[in-house]
C-alpha cells in the first residue's frame, strides 16, 4: 500500500466483518518501519510495541468502522540479553481514538 520511500510501510490491510450478520467492520494493519529507516536508526538497546484504534459510525451504512493498526520494532536486531525491562507504557484513550505503546529496554551483549 505504501511506496518504498515511505518511512512507514503499511502492507495490505485485513478486513473482517461488515457482512449481513455483522454491524462492525474491522480493518487491521500491521505497519512497520521501512528497512532504510530501521538501518538509519541503527542498533539500540530498546524495542517498541504498540497499537492504535480509531472507531466511528459510518453515516451512510450505520455500521461501526474500526481501524486497528499494530506494530513492533526491535532495534536490538535480536542481539540482547534476556527479556528486557518493560518501561512505563504510554496510553492515550480519547473516546473513539486510542493508542497504547509498550517500550522495553534491553542490555546489549
Amino acid at each position: 500500500m505504501t511506496p518504498p520511500y515511505s518511512p512507514i510501510q503499511v502492507p495490505p490491510v485485513i478486513v473482517t466483518g461488515g457482512g449481513k450478520r455483522s454491524r462492525t467492520v474491522v480493518y487491521r494493519a500491521y505497519p512497520f518501519l521501512a528497512d532504510w529507516l530501521h538501518r538509519a536508526i541503527g542498533r539500540q538497546p530498546w524495542e517498541v510495541q504498540g497499537s492504535a484504534r480509531l472507531s466511528y459510525v459510518d453515516p451512510v451504512s450505520g455500521q461501526t468502522v474500526v481501524i486497528n493498526p499494530n506494530g513492533h520494532c526491535d532495534f536490538t536486531d535480536g542481539r540482547h540479553l534476556g527479556a528486557g525491562r518493560p518501561l512505563t507504557p504510554i496510553v492515550v484513550e480519547a473516546g473513539g481514538f486510542a493508542v497504547q505503546i509498550w517500550p522495553r529496554l534491553h542490555r546489549r551483549r
